[in-house]
């Protein structure tokens, strides 16, 4: 069995201790755009209906497709996981994964509704899949207008001179393999918790900015490293990409790269425009929100309730995406979120939308899957 551990304890190691060492894990947890599923399951007996034209799930409306399904009573849907209906596609997706049953209508092409209760054992095929997952998103965003602007990159409306971000920095791969010629088609990585098959680069890949397209088995997938986030624009999606690179005399001098090494570009959020550039040492000043009780004002209702904008904990719990943002409004939370300089001027970080912490539990996850030969020990390839 190999020997595979986080890419932060290998850092920790001594030259020879590093020797012993096969395999070193890299992951984010954190907004990322492009995430669907890919739904199969049986509404009817076969010959009931001819076909179904569209589908509801969870309120969430999707045409049926793209196959048709003619008289076999089944439906094949692509879910986005940025839209909404009574619950956003990322809450869809993340209840699938945790194994919970959703309600589904479909339409039939004369118009008959058809409802159903949808199990894990109804779901014929059930895959997670990304058209562009990055392991780290490549922007800040700095706010230098004069009004506050709604974004999907800060739970709240950005002010002047406030700036956002994502990504956990040092813990990205892919801008020490810009070529992918570890992370190529083909091989295995993990893909929120579950195995998953790189499938080629994704949309908007180019050689400074490299991203990959991902297919997983939904069901396989951990419910702690997906989900959504509440932003000023909307509920977004949250995934957790992680590899495992095996240590290599070429592969070594990519691996000692740390924060303080990550480059974080700086563009203005009103048009995109570069603007300058910081480092992510900056911004991930201290990676876990801290909660002091003694503190706590017992506000009614709760702020940390009522605003934050990750749905399946808080800070109290301890079990918490520590995006900092709650530091605002509680009085019993502390957090050091950091500032970028730009041009003289500095922007104040409203949040991380991304989970330095979450991306740690990950690296485990993937560390062990790498060990038990479930994903690959990533190799240069030619």
């Amino acid at each position: 069995m190999p020997t595979v551990v986080p890419i932060d304890e290998f850092w920790d190691l001594t030259e020879g201790e590093r020797r012993e060492v096969d395999a070193v894990t890299c992951a984010t947890v954190g907004l990322m755009s492009g995430v669907y599923g890919i739904l199969s399951f049986r509404v009817t007996d076969p010959g009931e209906v001819r076909r179904f034209r569209e589908v509801e799930l969870e309120g969430i409306r999707v045409p049926v497709g793209p196959c048709p399904n003619e008289r076999l009573g089944l439906v094949e849907c692509l879910v986005p996981a940025t839209l909404r209906g009574r619950i956003s596609g990322a809450e869809l997706l993340r209840r699938i994964a945790a194994g919970r049953e959703f309600h589904a209508v479909a339409v039939a092409d004369d118009g008959t509704e058809h409802e159903v209760t949808v199990g894990p054992e109804d779901l014929d095929r059930a895959l997670l899949a990304s058209t562009r997952t990055c392991f780290r998103n490549y922007t800040a965003f700095i706010h230098d207008g004069p009004e506050p602007e709604r974004t999907i990159f800060a739970p709240r409306p950005l002010r002047p001179g406030e700036a956002a971000f994502s990504g956990c920095g040092g813990y990205n791969p892919l801008e020490h393999d810009p070529r992918l010629r570890l992370h190529r088609p083909g091989r295995r990585v993990l893909f929120c918790g579950a195995p998953a098959v790189i499938t080629g680069t994704g949309t908007r890949s180019t050689p400074d900015r490299p991203n990959l397209t991902l297919h997983a088995d939904l069901r396989e997938c951990d419910p702690r490293f997906m989900g959504e986030y509440r932003t000023a624009a909307g509920p977004e999606n949250i995934a957790g990409v992680a590899s495992a690179i095996a240590v290599t005399e070429e592969t070594l001098e990519w691996l000692d790269r740390r924060h303080e090494d990550a480059e974080l570009p700086v563009v203005r959020l009103s048009d995109r425009r570069p603007v300058g550039s910081a480092r992510y040492s900056d911004v991930w000043v201290q990676e876990r929100v801290e909660w002091d009780p003694s503190r706590c004002e017992n506000c009614d209702p709760c702020a940390l309730e009522e605003r934050c904008p990750y749905p399946y904990s808080d800070v109290r719990s301890g079990d918490c995406f520590h995006c900092g943002y709650c530091a605002e409004f509680c009085p019993a939370v502390r957090v050091r979120r950091g500032e970028l300089e730009v041009g003289g001027e500095r922007y104040r970080v409203v949040a991380r939308e991304s989970s330095a912490h979450l991306a740690r539990e990950l690296m485990r996850e993937a560390a062990a899957a790498a060990e038990e030969g479930r994903i690959d020990l990533l190799t240069p390839g030619r």
